[in-house]
């Protein structure tokens, strides 16, 4: 975990995430790992601009989305031909009583 956590660091202070920002989704921590996670979240405030992050502005979704065009039909299934050209119900009945 602490290669990881220092390399996420590596990652977040760039310039380019710095400038575009981050959100992390952090697994569950083992009792083990609480120290370490503890530093990074400390170095990572170090890094923030601000204290708190404004999870109302974060999560707000002001684009409009044009309505969605119906979907068109599926293809039709090809129609199935059996032999002696008949089609659909009694072509195999029709093969089963030559046959008797």
């Amino acid at each position: 975990l602490k290669d990881a956590l220092r390399l996420t660091m590596e990652m977040m202070s760039s310039a380019l995430c710095k400038t575009n920002g981050y959100i992390l989704d952090f697994p569950a921590v083992s009792p083990e790992e609480i120290e370490e996670v503890s530093e990074f979240f400390e170095q990572v405030k170090d890094l923030s601009g601000k204290g708190e992050v404004p999870w109302g502005e974060v999560l707000q979704d002001t684009v409009e989305l044009p309505p969605l065009a119906p979907e068109p039909e599926p293809p039709k299934p090809p129609v199935e031909e059996t032999e002696g050209g008949e089609g659909g119900e009694g072509g195999e009945g029709g093969e089963a009583g030559a046959a008797v």
